[in-house]
């Protein structure tokens, strides 16, 4: 008479479980984890510079350091902090590019109702070019406008 080994039955059980459990650890670390996810939909801060930035009438500021390198065909747009010493004021918000003589140039929103109290403004969203630009806020009107901090926001 052969007699069976019981040992073996317990690893035909285990193999498969474990196999499972391998299969759905890879598939849920690709879903939650990797960079494959997909963003959240809607504006995002990509770039932001804090400071005070003062601008009298019909001039602008340069700020620089608020420049990011954009991706053709994606939609940016710029926010500022600000307040102006009259109430009522203009303003506007420019994006310049860095290369001389870059294809589409500036792009500016003009901002009505600059009130006396810092308030958060944003330009209309812009297909910007694969260039880098740079922040330029300016005083279009009366009084002094005031930029405490700028931001890049791109659309996902």
């Amino acid at each position: 008479m052969v007699k069976l080994n019981n040992k073996g039955f317990s690893f035909h059980i285990v193999l498969p479980i474990l196999a499972l459990l391998a299969v759905g650890s890879i598939g849920a670390y690709m879903t939650f984890r990797s960079s494959a996810a997909v963003p959240p939909e809607g504006w995002t801060t990509i770039k932001t510079v804090t400071g005070t930035w003062k601008m009298y009438p019909e001039k602008h500021v340069n700020i620089t350091s608020a420049s990011i390198k954009t991706v053709s065909g994606v939609k940016y747009r710029l926010c500022a902090v600000m307040r102006n010493s009259v109430a009522n004021s203009t303003m506007t918000l420019f994006a310049k590019p860095t290369t001389a003589g870059a294809v589409g140039g500036n792009y500016g929103t003009w901002i009505d109702g600059v009130g006396t109290t810092y308030r958060t403004r944003c330009s209309q969203s812009w297909g910007l070019r694969g260039y880098t630009y740079y922040a330029s806020p300016g005083n279009s009107t009366k009084g002094i406008l005031t930029v405490t901090k700028v931001y890049w926001q791109r659309y996902y």
